[in-house]
């Protein structure tokens, strides 16, 4: 008897120690676990706050910004009839419309910005509201360009349009499509080195074994420049620019590429970003559902 109790013993004690050691192996992941989530909560409570902070501070910028804008424009028209321009003799580069010209770059540079910030905030918030209508691609891809032909034409760049005729019609909000498209054109003509091409494609996806719907697909591609892997995964990220990636110094925001994800997005469609050879093409697929699908969602 006494043998039996003198092999069990040295049983019972492993066990206990066995069971101590899951017990606090337990209660050192349920610690771990209650500290994560505490440093969730403050790092969604920062996020709030950082959020109302960017919302108030752009709202309260943007009136002032306006006025100032309202301003420099009756000060150019008051300065012209007073012939200190001398808009009418074409000698424009005089110092008061340099001094001019520099406030209105500016203030719309800065009015740009907090819209950005108010676009983004009111996204994230799901207060945008979408405004669908039907949109005849072969006709609006164009009007789009028609603005940018002369900062083409001045950059030495070669712009190529691939929109047949024949594509459907199909329903977005005009605004929040306009808003990707420029974004990506006006990134397209800054980063784009001359002699480059810059070339627009549309096309449909028809449906197929794993996407039921029919697909829009929007592309903007230009040559010349080359957008590494690394960088491919950041650049839709608010703020974050490619370094070095502006050889004209023509500036920006940092939000344009972050507000295409989120209106693309807000449409229901995906972007996509590759890059290869000396080549870069952002693609944008947009559902082409019809309207009762897309209000009943």
């Amino acid at each position: 008897m006494t043998g039996i109790l003198f092999i069990c013993k040295p049983l019972i004690v492993f066990r206990d120690a066995y069971t101590l050691r899951l017990a606090n192996e337990r209660d050192l992941a349920v610690a771990r676990a209650q500290q994560l989530e505490l440093q969730m909560q403050e790092m969604e409570k920062l996020n709030r706050l950082k959020d109302d902070f960017l919302s108030t501070v752009s709202h309260e910028l943007r009136s002032p910004l306006s006025n100032i804008k309202m301003a420099t424009r009756m000060l150019t028209i008051a300065l012209d009839q007073l012939d200190l321009l001398a808009q009418s003799t074409g000698m424009t580069d005089t110092p008061i419309s340099r001094y001019i010209h520099i406030l209105q770059q500016e203030t719309e540079q800065e009015l740009n910005l907090i819209n950005d910030l108010l676009d983004i905030q009111r996204i994230q918030a799901e207060t945008y509201s979408l405004e669908l209508s039907l949109i005849q691609v072969s006709t609006w891809i164009p009007k789009l360009v028609e603005p940018f032909q002369l900062k083409i034409e001045e950059n030495n760049q070669a712009l190529n349009l691939n929109v047949p005729s024949d594509l459907p019609d199909f329903w977005s909000d005009s605004q929040a499509l306009s808003r990707i498209f420029s974004e990506l054109l006006n990134n397209a003509c800054k980063y784009t080195p001359p002699e480059e091409q810059i070339t627009i494609t549309a096309t449909v996806q028809r449906p197929n074994g794993t996407d039921p719907y029919s697909r829009m697909i929007l592309e903007i591609c230009n040559t010349g420049v080359t957008i590494p892997l690394e960088e491919q995964e950041q650049i839709f990220n608010p703020f974050y620019r490619i370094p070095q990636s502006d050889r004209w110094r023509s500036g920006g925001t940092g939000l344009g590429l972050a507000l295409v994800k989120k209106f693309t997005s807000l449409l229901g469609g995906q972007v996509e970003v590759s890059s290869i050879s000396e080549e870069v093409c952002f693609r944008i697929l947009l559902p082409m559902k019809d309207i009762e699908a897309i209000s009943g969602e």
